[in-house]
């Protein structure tokens, strides 16, 4: 018996759900918890600790530790610049720092399946927020790729939530037909219509905030908090480092002072969803001298701060029932929250006000419901994609010149359409022999910025770049290359390209090799 693992890989926390050997469902603790923060901290480059051990060392070690690493996989050339505790000095990408901490959890998780079913590999399902791009996707899957897992497939996690949804209210004999997802994670709030058909789970209208998440109301709170420091010891506390004057405190006092304030700000912002104040204690350091800031905070003081934000997410929330009503779905069973952020009160009390007539399931469990979600799925994993019907919920397309305008977006795949779907476009080349082609490829988010023409303004996104390598001795007048971007179930790419003649046959040598961007080191 091969178990069946699904992990709501999050980015601040990470959840494991999986089948017991007697068949229940449950969370997977790690070292005693259910929630496994999203922190890694590199004792050495090579030597590396993951969840709450790592979390513990931020305030101590704040550059040998990093997190909300998940946020800046869009990012091709970002790298993380690490000193690790016995001092080696390097750099690192988001995707190789989450390969890293998805290596030491399925190493974890190996050793209990081990112990309990004599089994080190699983069949596992990683989740993916519904916003996330092919690319984003792609890391995750290539990051994940080398640990203990015996197959792997990637879900939505709207579509795991409105899964576990289901599985709970059939064991209360409460009909499913659509649910509602509202996923308020740590990076990226999302807002989905499942509905389940003919044994299908289908995603019926999606959008959503790449940009908001709970990290950024966190960092709202420790931003008060730190304006709070400098005018409680007159001192200039900024929130960008590199306004740091160096005569109030070192940058590496700034790192720690900063790094415990962030912690605090999002303890405070979990305790006061359910309390309605709370006092907080920051040690800090300040040229030598060590202070202790207190202060005590309400959940009024907190809404203010937020409150602007979480209106946002109802309106996205009233758009997606919108246009669910469109689609034919206007009797939607519930909605369901996820997400850590889903906890705090205003989101229940402002969702009941925007829709007095919907069931809000804002349970206890909602943090756990994505990787419940994951695991029903991996225990069909064979036929997860019979099992579930992603659509797109952004263009993805090409830049090209069309008379006097430059830089004007093309679109390949459309938005709202069932995948796996394929876009595809010819290419010239620019002179005789050329054997490298860049291409350049996008995301439209339609839905939010409509009638956007060009690739440089906003609503417009590169995703990466093709680099394809051509065959030698191609003449630019008698050749075209073809691409085909076909993106398939789980969201991602698959890119294939080769050369065809002027009547569009494909010559016999014409196989061009491609190879992204954001794949090189």
């Amino acid at each position: 018996m091969t178990p069946v693992i699904g992990i709501d890989f999050g980015t601040t926390n990470t959840v494991v759900s999986y089948f017991k050997k007697n068949g229940k469902l449950r969370p997977m603790r790690y070292n005693g918890e259910d929630s496994i923060p999203s922190v890694i901290c590199f004792r050495s480059k090579s030597e590396w600790i993951i969840g709450e051990d790592a979390k513990k060392l931020k305030g101590m070690y704040p550059e040998a530790c990093v997190e909300s690493f998940k946020s800046n996989f869009r990012d091709k050339d970002y790298l993380y610049e690490i000193k690790a505790i016995n001092g080696d000095t390097f750099r690192y990408k988001p995707k190789f720092i989450a390969q890293c901490f998805l290596e030491s959890l399925m190493e974890y998780v190996s050793d209990k399946l081990m112990k309990e079913f004599g089994e080190p590999e699983a069949r596992v399902v990683i989740t993916v927020p519904a916003k996330f791009n092919s690319t984003e996707k792609e890391i995750t899957r290539a990051a994940a790729m080398g640990t203990n897992m015996a197959e792997l497939k990637l879900a939505a996690e709207p579509t795991a939530a409105a899964i576990a949804c289901q599985y709970n209210r059939e064991e209360d004999n409460i009909p499913f037909d659509s649910v509602m997802v509202y996923d308020f994670g740590g990076g990226t709030f999302d807002v989905s219509v499942v509905k389940k058909e003919k044994g299908v789970f289908q995603q019926i209208a999606i959008d959503g905030d790449k940009y908001l998440g709970g990290n950024n109301l966190t960092d709202k709170l420790a931003h008060h908090i730190m304006e709070a420091i400098s005018e409680e010891y007159d001192i200039d506390f900024p929130w960008d480092a590199d306004e740091l004057d160096e005569d109030v405190m070192s940058f590496d006092e700034y790192m720690s002072n900063r790094s415990q304030v962030w912690d605090a700000a999002n303890q405070l912002k979990e305790d006061l969803s359910t309390e309605e104040e709370r006092d907080i204690q920051v040690s800090l350091k300040f040229n030598g001298i060590s202070e202790m800031f207190e202060a005590l905070y309400t959940r009024r003081q907190f809404e203010r701060l937020i409150e602007k934000d979480i209106r946002h997410s109802i309106e996205l929330v009233k758009k997606v029932q919108q246009e669910a009503v469109q689609k034919g779905v206007d009797n939607i069973d519930c909605l369901v929250l996820a997400g850590g952020s889903s906890y705090i009160p205003m989101v229940s009390e402002l969702l009941a006000e925007a829709l007095p007539d919907m069931e809000i399931d804002s349970s206890e469990d909602c943090g756990y419901m994505i990787s419940q979600g994951a695991a029903i799925l991996a225990n069909s994993i064979e036929d997860i994609d019979n099992m579930t019907q992603q659509i797109t919920n952004v263009q993805m397309g090409i830049k090209i010149t069309d008379g006097v305008t430059y830089n004007k977006f093309k679109m390949l795949i459309p938005e709202n359409v069932a995948l796996p779907y394929v876009g595809e476009d010819d290419f010239s080349l620019s002179r005789d022999n050329q054997q490298k082609l860049e291409i350049a490829y996008y995301e439209y988010d339609v839905k939010n910025y409509p009638g956007v023409i060009r690739v440089d303004e906003n609503g417009v996104e590169e995703v990466d770049v093709l680099i394809l390598d051509l065959p030698a001795g191609l003449k630019k007048d008698e050749v075209k290359v073809h691409v085909r971007f076909m993106a398939q179930t789980d969201g991602s790419l698959d890119i294939s390209a080769d050369i065809r003649d002027a009547s569009g046959k494909s010559l016999v040598n014409g196989v061009a090799t491609v190879t992204k961007r954001s794949e090189l080191e």
